[in-house]
């Protein structure tokens, strides 16, 4: 039997195939430079937005709800990396936390701890800012707001 290996946060995790099974093509991301100041990099690009001309640093957030959707510990991303950037950011453009709130998207997975928030935004400073794991599966916290075209 064939296996493969696919990436699972730090490591990898090694998939039997079964015999028969053809594999047609194997997807890997396309290699970058790697940022030597990820929050630096982080900072530039909210300064200089894509498609707008009025960089966020430029709005006024005082009076303005701010959700921050992040992944859950299931993704490798590396979002304590900038995680505190994005939060110093913000509350320097006047953005308050009683207006903020981080949310977890989950997909269909399990709620994440108080553990693994830790880990997956790193040791931040959150200034009180509230968290919670998007209910997917609570149907009066949902609202249908329509369908895409797709």
């Amino acid at each position: 039997m064939t296996s493969i290996k696919i990436p699972l946060g730090s490591e990898e995790l090694s998939l039997p195939i079964p015999d028969g099974w053809k594999i047609v093509d194997t997807v890997r991301p396309n290699p970058h430079p790697k940022l030597e100041q990820v929050g630096g990099a982080l900072v530039d690009a909210l300064d200089h937005p894509i498609g707008s001309a009025t960089p966020l640093r430029d709005r006024d957030l005082r009076h303005k709800c701010i959700v921050l959707c992040v992944d859950d510990i299931s993704r490798p991303t590396p979002i304590r990396e900038y995680f505190g950037a994005v939060l110093e950011y913000l509350l320097a453009g006047g953005a308050t936390p009683e207006n903020m709130l981080i949310l977890f998207g989950l997909g269909a997975h399990r709620d994440m701890t108080v553990e693994e928030v830790r880990h997956k935004l790193g040791d931040v400073n959150l200034h009180g800012i509230p968290w919670h794991n998007h209910a997917f599966n609570d149907e009066k916290k949902l609202a249908h707001i329509g369908t895409t075209s797709r």
